[in-house]
């Protein structure tokens, strides 16, 4: 029976370990880089028709954006965000807070393009980043990962809604 608990016990953690790639520090504290206006509005998926599913970005202040996003008609809260930039690669800080945990999760963002309304980015996936124990570790440990696609897992392209 105890070998059975412990087995369980153990399955458990690892689960909540590895399914977590929330960190507990942005890349930038406080934010440094100013906003993107090119990532303001409506965005919906490419690969998604209709108006049921999107991210409403809005400007926070100078540095700082508010990102509210509703799927299957239910709304997020506003979660604050802002971007780092590192060695040319910009990454989207994102807070967020829910009823189990909160943190950092982070995207790249590849490609703003104001005027077609597009841009694209991918899902950073790294169970690691939770470890890691301020912003300066953090910036390091990206720098050393930016060009490793392993790193990276979905990549979602993005249109503006009118």
């Amino acid at each position: 029976m105890k070998n059975i608990v412990l087995i369980i016990s153990a399955f458990i953690i690892t689960t909540l370990f590895a399914s977590c790639d929330l960190s507990h520090y942005p890349i930038d504290d406080p934010a440094i880089t100013k906003i993107d206006s090119g990532l303001l509005g409506k965005w919906r998926e490419k690969s998604k028709k209709g108006d049921k599913d999107f991210i409403t970005i809005t400007r926070l202040n100078d540095y700082k954006y508010s990102i509210v996003d509703k799927e299957k008609g239910k709304k997020s809260e506003a979660m604050p965000a802002h971007i780092s930039v590192i060695n040319n690669a910009r990454f989207l800080n994102l807070f967020i807070k829910d009823s189990s945990d909160e943190g950092y999760m982070f995207y790249r963002i590849h490609n703003i393009d104001s005027k077609a309304g597009t841009f694209s980015f991918s899902t950073v996936k790294d169970s690691i980043i939770q470890y890691l124990y301020s912003p300066a570790e953090v910036r390091r440990y990206f720098a050393n990962r930016l060009d490793d696609p392993a790193f990276y897992a979905d990549t979602f392209y993005m249109v503006k809604m009118k």
